[in-house]
């Protein structure tokens, strides 16, 4: 094995060399702590302040979020109210509406009474139409009866009598009814306003519905050579005539008589 030799210059340049290495590390060292030297120290004040900043950060988020409730709370208490006005407007609306039916009601109600009413008043009118109806046939009745009694009563009388005054009677009669028809006639043609279309030659056979005393119930027309015109101004005639003559004509009085017109005669 060789020994390895180093010359005096090599030696004198390694040491140098780290001279200078332990100079420069020596002089960062002292760099260093001035440099920390001369730096200030951390305050805690610092941290403090950060911390109350983040303090101050969550409390305003706080207060945002508050407000963010309360503007949600108001509008929802708004939109409540809304909705209360729209309920009781529309209860209101509804009241009014069931108040206008009632008064439509009432006033339908108040109607159909009125109608009531007079459907009673017309109805009590009809009673009491037929209630005298009633009455004035009872009294027709009753002098149709006394008609009939009086008609017998004659007859019987003529038949008591017949025997002897059979033929005077019959002539007497017979004379009393010309007299009785001629008198009828005579007052009837007295009445009578002739109308322009009236023919000569007019001769209408009249059936009259009389009750004793001579008044006149009704007359028609049962065959006449005249116009409608004739037919009316005669029946006119017998109406205006009425009461027709009774006295002294009581034995051929007749409730229904039958008389023949001829106002030439």
């Amino acid at each position: 094995m060789h020994a390895v030799r180093t010359s005096p210059l090599d030696w004198s340049a390694a040491v140098i060399v780290s001279v200078l290495l332990h100079g420069l590390l020596l002089g960062l060292l002292v760099f260093r702590w001035d440099w920390l030297a001369g730096k200030p120290d951390p305050q805690p004040l610092v941290i403090q302040a950060t911390v109350v900043d983040m303090q101050a950060m969550r409390e305003r988020e706080r207060e945002r979020a508050q407000l963010r409730d309360l503007e949600l709370r108001r509008q929802r208490e708004a939109e409540q109210q809304r909705l209360d006005a729209e309920r009781e407007k529309r209860r209101q609306e509804l009241a009014e509406q069931k108040r206008r039916e009632e008064e439509r009601i009432a006033v339908i109600q108040r109607q159909r009474e009125t109608q009531e009413q007079r459907l009673d008043e017309l109805r009590k009118r009809r009673e009491e139409a037929e209630r005298r109806r009633h009455e004035e046939q009872d009294r027709l009745a009753n002098l149709e009866q006394q008609r009939k009694r009086d008609a017998e009563d004659a007859i019987r009388r003529v038949n008591e009598q017949r025997v002897r005054r059979a033929q005077e009677t019959a002539q007497r009669v017979t004379s009393l009814r010309a007299q009785y028809e001629a008198s009828i006639q005579n007052d009837v043609a007295q009445n009578w306003l002739k109308p322009p279309s009236a023919v000569r030659g007019l001769s209408c056979k009249v059936l009259v519905h009389q009750i004793p005393g001579g008044e006149v119930i009704d007359a028609s027309i049962l065959s006449c050579n005249g116009d409608q015109q004739a037919r009316s101004s005669i029946v006119q005639a017998v109406l205006r005539a009425s009461p027709l003559p009774y006295r002294g004509f009581e034995d051929v009085f007749q409730r229904q008589l039958v008389f023949t017109f001829k106002p030439e005669e």
